[in-house]
């Protein structure tokens, strides 16, 4: 849910006090703790929030049910992160 969409649909001064990403992360470790197999495409989603936070709590929720296809989505969002680190050390040391 964006951070829009959240605003929008949470007014009011519980929901507000507990902001999208902190709701987010404990979604996440509700997860980690409780769910299965059918969770993980949803957290997988989740390895792309725009809140290092989130992103940190739902690597370790798919840790935590740690089926193949958890540890797959684990492996591919590790190398494009170090895929986007070489980008970016290329261009700030040996690009145009």
């Amino acid at each position: 849910m964006s951070r829009h969409k959240f605003t929008a649909a949470f007014r009011g001064p519980p929901m507000q006090r507990a902001k999208r990403r902190g709701l987010a992360r404990y979604a996440a470790v509700v997860l980690g703790n409780l769910g299965g197999a059918s969770d993980v495409e949803l957290l997988t989603a989740s390895l792309a929030d725009e809140e290092p936070l989130v992103r940190s709590h739902v690597a370790w929720a798919l840790g935590s049910i740690g089926t193949e296809q958890a540890f797959a989505a684990l492996r591919a969002r590790e190398q494009r992160q170090a895929l986007m680190a070489r980008h970016m050390n290329f261009m700030q040391y040996g690009g145009a």
